[in-house]
C-alpha cells in the first residue's frame, strides 16, 4: 500500500516514513520534525502541529495556575506579526534615535561655531576697549600737561594774529560808517518821513542840509513796539564826510536842542534829540566797558571821534586810545 506525506503529499518511501507518536500521521522525515532524527527518536517524536497544540496547552495551563483571565493565547501566526511588528517598531525608534543623534552632533558644531565666534568678538571688544582707555589716558595726560603748562608760543601767536583779524575787520567796518549819523530821542510815528526829520534837526543846530547831500535815512531795525514806545534811532548816511563832521560840530555846540519845531503829529511833550557818530559794534562793546572803567577809576573824559574811543583823566592830561578790551586794564588803573 502506498504511502503518501501527510505535510507535502508526495510519495514517501518505508524507508523514510515516519508516524506522530501522538496522532499517528504519517510523512517525511524533514516534513514531519524538521530534521532527521534517528529511528529511534522518532517512535517517540511529535510532528509540528501536535508539537504546537501541546504548546497551547501548556500556555493555558500555566496561565489559569497563575490566576490570570481565561483569556486564550493568540495563534502562531499572530504571535509573528505582534512580533514582525515590534521589531519594526524598533527599527524605527533606532532610525529616529539615530537621527535626534545626528540633529544633536550638528546642534553641538554650531554651538562650538559660534561660541568659536563669541569669543573672537569678546576679544575685539576687549582691544577696542583697552585702545579707547588708552586714547582717554593719553587726552588727559595731555590736557593736564596744557593745562599745567600754559598757552604755548604758536598759541600765543594764533591769539594776537586772531585779534588783528578782528581788529582789521573792525577797521574796515568803521570807514562804512565814518559818514552816517545817529539821530535818537525822536517820537516814532505812522507814516512820518525820515529825511524830513533830519533836515529839520539839521535846521535847528544851524547846518543847511539839502536832500542831495543826503545818501539816506531810515529808522534802525525793526518795528518791534507800538507806537510812542521807545522809539528806533534815525540812521542819517551823508554824502562827504565833511558834511558829517560839520553836523556832529554844530551839535556839541547846541546840546539843548529838543523835538519842539518838528511839527510831530503826537501829543507827547518835547524831548531832547542826540546826535552821535554811528561806531561799529565792537566799537560800541568798548566805549560801554570804557566808560564803566573810569567811573570805577574816576577818569572824567570818555568820548570817540571817528569811530575811535578815546579816554582822559583830566582836562590837562593826555589823551588815551583804546583799542581792544586789554587796553582797559592797563589805561585805567
Amino acid at each position: 500500500m502506498t504511502t503518501h506525506c501527510c505535510v507535502c503529499g508526495k510519495f514517501v518511501s518505508m524507508s523514510e516514513c515516519v508516524k506522530c507518536f501522538k496522532c499517528t500521521l504519517k510523512g517525511h522525515r524533514s516534513c514531519m520534525f524538521n530534521s532527521n532524527p534517528d529511528t529511534k527518536s522518532a517512535a517517540r517524536s511529535l510532528c509540528k502541529n501536535c508539537k504546537t497544540k501541546t504548546n497551547v496547552n501548556k500556555n493555558m495551563s500555566a496561565a489559569g495556575s497563575d490566576g490570570s483571565s481565561g483569556s486564550v493565547q493568540s495563534s502562531p501566526g499572530l504571535c509573528d506579526a505582534e512580533e514582525l511588528s515590534v521589531a519594526q517598531n524598533i527599527t524605527q525608534l533606532r532610525e529616529e534615535f539615530s537621527n535626534v543623534t545626528r540633529e544633536i552632533s550638528l546642534f553641538r558644531q554650531e554651538m562650538s561655531r559660534l561660541t568659536v565666534l563669541l569669543n573672537e568678538f569678546n576679544s575685539r571688544i576687549e582691544r577696542v576697549e583697552n585702545r579707547v582707555d588708552q586714547l582717554e589716558k593719553t587726552t588727559e595726560e595731555r590736557i593736564t600737561s596744557l593745562e599745567s603748562s600754559g598757552p604755548t608760543h604758536l598759541e600765543e601767536s594764533l591769539r594776537e594774529k586772531i585779534t588783528e583779524l578782528k581788529q582789521e575787520l573792525n577797521e574796515r567796518d568803521r570807514l562804512s560808517l565814518r559818514c552816517d549819523i545817529v539821530l535818537s530821542g525822536i517820537p516814532e510815528e505812522e507814516g512820518e518821513n525820515a529825511m524830513h526829520l533830519a533836515t529839520s534837526v539839521a535846521h535847528k543846530i544851524g547846518v543847511t542840509l539839502e536832500e542831495k547831500d543826503v545818501v539816506f535815512a531810515e529808522r534802525l531795525g525793526l518795528r518791534r513796539k507800538p507806537v510812542g514806545q521807545t522809539s528806533r534811532p534815525i540812521i542819517l548816511r551823508l554824502l562827504r564826510h565833511s558834511t558829517r563832521d560839520e553836523i556832529l560840530h554844530s551839535a556839541r555846540v547846541r546840546r539843548d536842542i529838543d523835538t519842539t519845531g518838528l511839527n510831530l503829529n503826537s501829543d507827547t511833550p518835547p524831548s531832547k534829540i542826540y546826535l552821535n557818530e554811528r561806531l561799529t559794534r565792537y566799537d560800541k562793546h568798548l566805549f560801554s566797558l570804557a566808560k564803566q572803567a573810569a567811573v570805577e577809576s574816576g577818569w572824567k573824559y570818555v568820548w570817540t571821534r571817528d569811530g575811535r574811543v578815546l579816554a582822559r583823566q583830566s582836562p590837562t592830561a593826555r589823551v588815551r586810545r583804546i583799542i581792544c578790551e586789554k587796553d582797559i586794564q592797563s589805561v585805567f588803573v
